[in-house]
């Protein structure tokens, strides 16, 4: 697996606003975009990939 694109972005104003995470990687040589929630826009990453990943299967 190899993700080529990745953004995020907050939702909202403050500390615990929602933040959104898209990523675009290559999953057994196919393209897959996934996206994840949370309110910190890094930990929205993992969800991201883990919806990529899952999208193959």
């Amino acid at each position: 697996m190899d993700c080529t694109e990745h953004t995020k972005h907050t939702t909202g104003t403050g500390e615990r606003s929602p933040a959104m995470a898209y990523v675009e990687c290559r999953v057994d040589g196919a393209v897959r975009w996934g996206a994840g929630q949370d309110t910190s826009v890094l930990t929205a990453s993992i969800p991201a990939v883990l919806s990529a990943v899952n999208r193959k299967v």
